[in-house]
């Protein structure tokens, strides 16, 4: 089992510090700039398209029949607490479709809207036993440390 090491999103990664949180445990996911349209649906209600993510977990590649057509998409989940957050879009059959590919569908139900004035402060209480996490200010990048 590793620990999770997850990204705080700062000034440094875009252009304001207004971003967007997971909902359930508040790990920061993406930056409003990431934002490429909110008239999105997802399986609750309306979503977000974002082109990035951070702190999330890809799940298993699958095809599904989505409102626009044939996709091939794998779920998204956030890597603290493993609430299931969206989608994101590996392929598309149709060609209209295609700006689609590499980019995430966000539910909106999932997450919250933030902004910093300065980086936030890793919690107090101690690491999960099973799953500890580790915080820090890094670019937007996830990556799974292992104890060996």
């Amino acid at each position: 089992m590793g620990r999770v090491f997850t990204t705080f999103l700062d000034e440094d990664d875009g252009f304001d510090q207004k971003y967007y949180t997971c909902s359930r445990c508040h790990t920061h996911l993406t930056l409003r700039n990431f934002v490429v349209s909110k008239s999105f649906q997802g399986r609750t209600g309306p979503a977000f398209l974002v082109t990035k993510l951070s702190n999330v977990v890809l799940g298993t590649a699958e095809s599904r029949l989505l409102m626009t057509g044939h996709h091939v998409v794998a779920d998204v989940s956030c890597v603290v607490c493993g609430e299931v957050l969206g989608w994101k879009y590996l392929e598309a059959a149709e060609l209209a479709q295609r700006y689609k590919e590499n980019k995430y569908i966000v539910e909106k139900s999932k997450i919250c809207r933030a902004r910093a004035s300065s980086p936030p402060s890793p919690p107090t209480s101690a690491p999960n036993e099973a799953r500890g996490t580790v915080f820090a200010r890094l670019p937007l990048v996830t990556s799974l440390i292992t104890d060996h």
